[in-house]
């Protein structure tokens, strides 16, 4: 999970916008993000629900093209030491929900 104390805007590194992280299967959050929008954590939810119910040889292809394009991880351990880190630093509204319908091919 790449837990850091020292970093308490970011304390952990997790995979596709704050859901799981891929060495810890059977875990996941829902809720780790930080904006007033309840949308972002139905998505998440929404996700998780998809990522853990369908067998990995069976995930639909948009499901794994974004768990393959996604950079989350590496961009939260980028982050962490940059004094240009936002109040939002995991991307706007919009931009998630995009990303979640999109991985959920939810038109």
């Amino acid at each position: 999970l790449n837990h850091s104390p020292q970093h308490t805007e970011q304390p952990l590194a997790l995979a596709f916008h704050g859901t799981h992280h891929p060495d810890v299967t059977g875990l996941g959050f829902v809720g780790f993000y930080r904006s007033p929008y309840w949308g972002v954590m139905q998505m998440q939810a929404r996700f998780l629900a998809q990522y853990w119910s369908t067998p990995i040889d069976a995930r639909p292809k948009a499901l794994e093209l974004k768990l393959k394009s996604d950079k989350s991880i590496q961009r939260t351990l980028d982050l962490r030491d940059d004094p240009r880190l936002s109040q939002f630093p995991m991307g706007d509204y919009p931009f998630l929900m995009q990303e979640f319908s999109e991985a959920l091919s939810i038109p």
